[in-house]
Formats: structure tokens, C-alpha cells, sequence
């Protein structure tokens, strides 16, 4: 007669109860670790996208800020006034205009220049004519700020022979993210234009 053996308890394998919970605890730990990446994933692209906003909108509130500071500049005392009558802010428009001398004196050239905001496409747009119309090229790309509020003040305060004025340029802008809006931010800059008359 043959007798049968017993298994060793080297030999058990795993029952089916202790299979399911080891599954189970895998289970549990690859889906916390899946959403921990995916969490992280989201993160570092909404914080790209927020880098990348505030870096369109201080590009462009540091071109206008550039072309700001030259308007009226002149080598005349007649011309730099003129010029410098040129700054004008039309709220109706959201534009500002501007105007500066590109030449020398022998062969003055005065360009009229302006920013105005497109609220429909969210862009400012830049005219380098010589027409003083608000329009132009787009200085931001929509797709990583659409900006949403353009407002200018200018004081001229004046003082003896100088031709002066203050330019406070606010910038607010927004980025999106799946359709809602992701980020809100407005810059505001204070630009002192200063031309000096000849005496």
C-alpha cells in the first residue's frame, strides 16, 4: 500500500484569500502612486503656464515701456513740445499714441506711434506708422496670455524748462487651462517721460 505524504510547510503555496489581498494592497498603492505622478503632472503645466504669461506680459509692458520713455523727443524746442502733446490716451479706443523724432535735424522725421488693446482677440497691437491710427502687429501670443484690461494715465506736471509727463501703464492679463481660467495677473508700470527744451 502506498502512503501519501504530507506537503512540508516549505512547500504551501499561497491561498486564495492571501493572493486577492496582496492584489488588492498593489492595487492600492499603484493607484496612489498614479495619482500622486498625475497630480504633479497637472502641477508642473499649470505652473509653466503661469511662467510663461508673467514672462509675455512683462515682454510686452517692457517694449512699451522702451518706446514710452522716447516719445517727444526733439532736438527743437518747438518740435519737442509738439511731441510731446502727442502723448494721448483715448479710454474709448484703449489706445495710446505717442510721437518722437527718428532723425536728425538737418532731416527731421517725426513717427507717430500707439498701443491699443483688441478685447476681442485679448492682444495689444502696435502701430510703428507714421498715421497715429490705433492697430498694428500683436506684441502677445493669445494662447499663453489673453489680456484683458490695457488702462494709461498721464499727468503733465511741468517744471521750467522741461517738458514732462507721467505715463502709469497698467497691463492685466489671464491664462486658460482647459477652458477656465487658470491665472489672473496685471502689472503696473510708472514711466517718466522728460524731454528738455533748448534754452
Amino acid at each position: 500500500m502506498l502512503r501519501k505524504s504530507k506537503p512540508s510547510p516549505q512547500n504551501q503555496g499561497f491561498t486564495l484569500i492571501e493572493l486577492m489581498i496582496a492584489i488588492l494592497l498593489a492595487a492600492i498603492v499603484i493607484g496612489a502612486t498614479m495619482a500622486f505622478l498625475f497630480s504633479t503632472v497637472k502641477s508642473n503645466i499649470e505652473n509653466i503656464k503661469m511662467t510663461r504669461m508673467n514672462q509675455e506680459l512683462r515682454a510686452v509692458m517692457t517694449l512699451m515701456t522702451d518706446e514710452i520713455k522716447r516719445a517727444g523727443f526733439s532736438t527743437a524746442a518747438s518740435g519737442a513740445s509738439a511731441m510731446i502733446d502727442e502723448l494721448a490716451w483715448n479710454a474709448g479706443d484703449d489706445c495710446l499714441s505717442y510721437a518722437y523724432q527718428t532723425t536728425s535735424v538737418a532731416d527731421p522725421t517725426v513717427s507717430v506711434k500707439s498701443f491699443k488693446l483688441d478685447s476681442g482677440s485679448g492682444v495689444i497691437l502696435y502701430n510703428e506708422g507714421n498715421s497715429g491710427l490705433c492697430g498694428g502687429t500683436a506684441l502677445n501670443d493669445p494662447d499663453i496670455v489673453s489680456v484683458t484690461d490695457f488702462e494709461t494715465e498721464i499727468v503733465f506736471p511741468g517744471f521750467g524748462g522741461a517738458s514732462l509727463a507721467q505715463v502709469t501703464v497698467s497691463l492685466a492679463g489671464q491664462t486658460l487651462h482647459r477652458g477656465s481660467v487658470l491665472s489672473e495677473r496685471t502689472i503696473t508700470e510708472v514711466i517718466r517721460v522728460r524731454n528738455e527744451l533748448p534754452q
